[in-house]
């Protein structure tokens, strides 16, 4: 499973600078901060998109350890799951982990 590289043929971005990938992700996503990279050598963002009308799919990755702080302040709802390896990531300080038989549904929220 390893080579497929889902919506192959919809790049977007193959970067291995740190700040060319936070600034992409924050385009296609929602703003994100990268806040730590644990193998710089190995980093390299891989991300494809398509849009369907009011729907995106998005496939990334990022080939090292990396810590994400994404904002919240979003106006639509993204569903995250894993082709590979867990995911970890905090939403109000509440871990969550996502696996190949479990995915999350983040929406918008009144603050």
């Amino acid at each position: 499973m390893d080579n497929i590289k889902p919506l192959s043929k919809f790049p977007v971005i193959t970067t291995s600078r740190v700040d060319e990938a936070e600034y992409c992700l924050s385009q296609s996503l929602t703003d994100v901060q990268i806040d730590r990279v644990d193998d710089r050598r190995n980093f390299r963002l891989e991300l494809n998109s398509v849009n369907f009308g009011r729907t995106t799919l998005i496939y990334s990755s990022v080939g090292a350890h990396t810590l994400l702080k994404p904002s919240l302040n979003i106006d639509h709802a993204i569903l995250i799951t894993s082709m590979a390896k867990p995911i970890k990531f905090e939403i109000d300080y509440e871990p969550h982990l996502v696996t190949l038989h479990e995915a999350v549904i983040v929406g918008p929220c009144k603050q």
